[in-house]
């Protein structure tokens, strides 16, 4: 595990304000350093589960969704331990779902066959591996450093895809056993199955529109040797090769800067980890800082020409340890420079600007190619202040930290996971850029039988573009009609709403399985989404059991939450009203998980009755899917 010093780094978040633009909001996660993970089941998203604290994670973006893999925290006697399990995050509904992996620390990876998916494939615990995502909904990942505990250390060379539709790993390529092993450059631009990258972290990398996967420097192995590099690789997955693009095979090359601003055949990058990334509209690729060379820092900015495969020098020093000039706030100049820094975070805005949070707040230009200081205080640290959860406020800052997991969502709002040293987060925010494209953030929705009224209940936040909310029932979970609409408030803030529902213990609408309600959310452009289903039994029960996952396939999921000890005799009903499985288990007191293997089960619509000793009994709806 290297030890990251930050005393370069100026970390204080921006409260540069334009309008509600420029606010931070706590969306998820502790409030508190090192807290425990909270797993659940796999493949069931719960609102009280979470991903443990962690930094120096991985991360992707697929379909609107956050991913996490991996990372590192402390236990809470000190001790370094290292995880490999795989998260979800659904923006929509703010909730943390546990994938795949392990709820254990300190794992070794399960490779299987090259090349073939399995279920019990899975990377081992690693920490700095490199990234990216396909079209095609996978999630892949190379390298990285692996700890079996405190002490042993392995540097991979490995390429993983992960497929979000199967939810199982590939181990594509790379080895699996060679602690360190050195890279097999072959002959610069040409492509062969025999060259590969040497085992490395923390190196910076990017995508290109045809789906190959670029990576420059990190640390690891060249040519027998082991340390900073500043080789720049490209991967096809079409052809499952690598191709040495540039730079040196050896290591603490010194680069070549050249003339600021002036493409060169000869121009490449000192080595350097940790260094900042972006990519352009154009489709160049940029890095910025890191640790160069002999731990020290730097402040440079390069850009990758892809389409001339040349280095450019464009902005920065060429000398290490520089400071930080901020000029005037707002405004940019060729003077202003971010100054030295590792670990930070990166975001491109839909004009095309690069922008850099490190705590300070920085926008680059690329027109002018001058940096703006854009928020935060001049050379000082700070703490976190988190206000209220799902509440944007000026006040509010995730404080002093790097090392985390950043991203951007599908309008342009910057994200940020967890990170800082000493054993790291698991708080989630969220940076407005932009307030003209708002989604609508749906934190909670519930419904609740009370006496002859149903009563729902909802709360959101971001509401900029929010039309109304349209209340929908049904009385089999599959038709659904509207019964009601509430007129949204459109702002920023949490708000909450209530519907209540007249419905007689005696009236026709009651189904098998009771009533389900649903709200459909409608933006101002006449665009929608749908909430989760809510359902409401006939009986008020001290008995309530949700189901998961719905549809399911194999194995359907109870979640059961009982104020005592009981008996449940578990039956499942077709359409039609007979009993096609019947099973007995044991509530404890509180929450208890049980599974019911349907399997067998033809598909279709089918309904889950627990029935107590007392004779108390709930029905849940499901469908069986195929």
């Amino acid at each position: 595990m290297k030890t990251i010093v930050f005393s370069c780094l100026i970390i204080l978040l921006a409260n540069q304000i334009d309008g509600q633009v420029g606010q931070w909001t706590w969306m998820k996660g502790d409030s508190v350093a090192r807290k425990k993970g909270i797993y659940g089941v796999r493949n069931i998203a719960s609102d009280s589960s979470k991903p443990a604290s962690r930094s120096e994670c991985m991360g992707w973006m697929q379909n609107n969704q956050f991913w996490l893999f991996g990372g590192w925290s402390r236990d809470n006697s000190g001790n370094q331990i290292h995880f490999n399990d795989l998260w979800r995050y659904d923006f929509t509904a703010n909730v943390w779902t546990w994938i795949k992996g392990d709820s254990v620390s300190n794992i070794r990876g399960t490779y299987g066959v090259l090349g073939v998916e399995a279920d019990s494939n899975k990377p081992g615990c690693r920490l700095d591996a490199m990234t990216w995502s396909d079209n095609a909904g996978n999630l892949w990942l190379f390298g990285g450093t692996g700890y079996y505990s405190p002490s042993t250390e392995q540097l991979y060379n490995d390429v993983w895809k992960y497929s979000t539709s199967t939810n199982m790993w590939t181990w594509v390529k790379g080895e699996s056993t060679n602690i360190r092993p050195n890279g097999n450059y072959g002959t610069k631009n040409v492509s062969n199955a025999s060259n590969f990258p040497g085992g490395r972290n923390s190196s910076m990398s990017w995508t290109d529109s045809f789906g190959n996967f670029w990576m420059f420097g990190g640390v690891g192995g060249a040519f027998n040797d082991f340390g900073p590099l500043n080789d720049l690789w490209k991967y096809s997955p079409t052809s499952n090769e690598w191709v040495w693009i540039k730079g040196d095979s050896i290591i603490n090359s010194k680069g070549h800067y050249g003339i600021k601003g002036v493409g060169n055949s000869l121009n490449n990058p000192p080595a350097r980890e940790l260094g900042l990334q972006w990519k352009d509209t154009d489709g160049n690729f940029w890095l910025f800082g890191g640790i160069v060379l002999d731990s020290r820092f730097g402040n440079d900015l390069w850009k990758y020409y892809t389409q001339t495969n040349e280095w450019v020098w464009m902005n920065g020093d060429t000398t290490i340890n520089c400071q930080t000039v901020y000029g005037t706030l707002g405004v940019s100049s060729p003077l202003n420079n971010p100054g030295c820094r590792v670990g930070s975070y990166t975001w491109t805005d839909k004009s095309g600007n690069l922008w850099l949070w490190g705590g300070d707040l920085w926008k680059y230009t690329i027109s002018t190619n001058e940096w703006t200081w854009m928020g935060g205080n001049q050379g000082s640290t700070t703490v976190p202040v988190f206000g209220s959860l799902g509440v944007p406020a000026l006040s509010n800052t995730p404080g002093s930290r790097g090392l985390g997991c950043s991203f951007k969502d599908s309008v342009g709002n910057f994200w940020l996971f967890g990170g800082s040293l000493y054993g790291g987060r698991n708080d989630l925010w969220r940076y407005i850029t932009d307030t003209t494209t708002f989604p609508l953030h749906l934190l909670a929705f519930t419904a609740k039988k009370a006496n002859t009224t149903n009563l729902l209940n909802w709360t959101t936040t971001q509401e900029i573009n929010t039309d109304r909310f349209e209340i929908e029932r049904s009385n089999n979970g599959r038709e659904f009609s509207k019964i009601g609409s509430v007129k949204a408030k459109t702002t920023l803030q949490t708000n909450s709403y209530q519907y209540s529902d007249e419905v007689a213990p005696n009236s026709p609408l009651w189904g098998a399985g009771g009533l389900f309600y649903r709200l459909k959310m409608l933006d101002k452009d006449g665009q929608f989404t749908y909430s989760p289903i809510r359902q409401i039994n006939i009986n008020h029960s001290t008995l309530n059991i949700a189901v998961y996952p719905n549809p399911a396939k194999d194995n359907l999921q109870l979640q059961i939450e009982s104020d005592k000890n009981s008996t449940l005799n578990l039956q499942i009903l077709s359409q039609e009203g007979k009993v096609v499985l019947s099973k007995q288990v044991v509530a404890q007191q509180g929450s208890s998980m049980e599974s019911i293997n349907i399997s067998k089960l033809a598909v279709g619509h089918y309904f889950l009755k627990a029935t107590t000793g007392d004779k108390e009994s709930v029905v849940v709806g499901f469908e069986k899917a195929p």
